[in-house]
């Protein structure tokens, strides 16, 4: 719940609204955005607005796809709640990305010129996670040389990734030699990728089984490989495709002191009409969760929403949040910041009352976070 609806310009205090009403809002200002750009795609490239179009350069056309695109995420996003179908359909009839060319990046990083991750990957807790190293290592996928920097480790350990929710000081001084991120100072920043509208439309046909997807379960799931390894150069997916054997590899610390003697999943990547829908959607959203690299907030409302990827539980002795978070299930949200219940203390107070049963903390859950069968 945040305040939406009933916000004025200038004020500092205003009620809040159920999310129910904030998701049915933001998909009619997302509408009306749609409407818009609809309009002004026809006028071919914006002139003014190229001047200052940091993702597309006044392309409206493009701004249009990257508006229904953002509209099938948020559908499948409320999926287990809401009328999720409808707003699908009307993405994907609207037209929605499928190259890498549609997708979204950031090429001047807001301004600065300089990607953020490059300007932290040299401090050593900036590392690769041992969750996404173990399940590409297992899958020998190749896109590993493109996400990650090789570890320090030596023979038998190239990829490497750090323990999530570990107590640093573990680590002790061996942080360094862990797998970093293959960011240089130029790249830019990926806000949307082609690959997860692949994906958010196979999950929507083998889970859902929504109509007017355009495409079989299968062929977007394809396509979602094959459009993240065309983004990151790593050649040809057809082998990765076709294996039916590897699954994600078990976490072996190289320093001895975190790793995980149990294999996080038996997924494999081979594509199974025959399987259940939830093996089609654990399938869809590791691949997906590796597509994504980068999009954290992506990955967890996916983990949220579905409980995949399985990840390795947050060690307890890294788990500083008192017994309130689960190590298993993780934070559920973000709890609303102090300075709320101090210029908006009547309204947080109430919204916590009503709309989260009277606990504001990261175990709350969300509304669309509904799955209480995960883990």
């Amino acid at each position: 719940p945040i305040p939406y609806t009933q916000m004025k310009a200038g004020d500092t205090e205003a009620p809040y609204d159920n999310e129910q009403t904030v998701w049915h809002a933001m998909f009619d200002d997302l509408d009306n955005a749609i409407t818009i750009l609809k309009s002004a795609a026809t006028f071919g490239v914006n002139q003014d607005l190229a001047v200052v179009d940091q993702f597309y350069k006044g392309d409206c056309s493009k701004w249009l796809k990257f508006a229904n695109t953002l509209k099938l995420r948020m559908a499948i996003r409320i999926s287990g709640v809401e009328y999720a179908q409808t707003k699908a359909e009307e993405a994907v009839l609207g037209g929605v990305m499928e190259s890498v060319g549609d997708s979204s990046y950031d090429t001047t990083n807001g301004g600065i010129n300089e990607n953020g991750y490059a300007i932290v990957s040299g401090w050593p807790e900036v590392r690769a996670n041992a969750c996404l190293v173990s399940y590409m290592n297992g899958y020998n996928d190749p896109r590993r040389s493109k996400y990650f920097v090789p570890s320090e480790w030596g023979e038998g350990y190239e990829y490497v990734g750090i323990r999530r929710s570990i107590n640093r000081s573990t680590l002790g001084t061996d942080a360094h030699k862990y797998s970093g991120v293959n960011v240089a100072q130029g790249d830019p920043v990926v806000w949307m990728n082609a690959a997860e509208v692949a994906f958010l439309r196979a999950e929507a046909v083998a889970v859902f089984n929504f109509s007017g997807m355009g495409g079989t379960a299968h062929d977007f799931y394809k396509k979602g490989v094959e459009l993240s390894f065309e983004q990151w150069g790593a050649g040809s997916a057809t082998n990765y495709l076709d294996d039916a054997v590897s699954k994600p590899a078990i976490y072996n610390d190289p320093s001895g002191m975190n790793s995980y003697g149990s294999q996080l999943s038996a997924i494999t990547i081979k594509w199974n009409d025959s399987d259940t829908p939830d093996v089609k959607q654990e399938r869809i959203i590791t691949q997906k969760w590796i597509a994504n690299w980068m999009l954290g907030n992506e990955a967890w409302a996916d983990f949220r929403r579905t409980g995949y990827p399985r990840l390795i539980p947050a060690d307890p002795a890294g788990n500083k949040s008192g017994g309130v978070v689960d190590n298993e299930l993780g934070a559920r949200r973000m709890p609303f910041p102090t300075d709320e219940y101090i210029s908006n203390k009547e309204n947080v107070e109430t919204a916590v009352s009503n709309y989260l049963n009277g606990k504001d903390n990261y175990a709350t859950r969300v509304w669309w976070d509904c799955n209480f069968n995960i883990r």
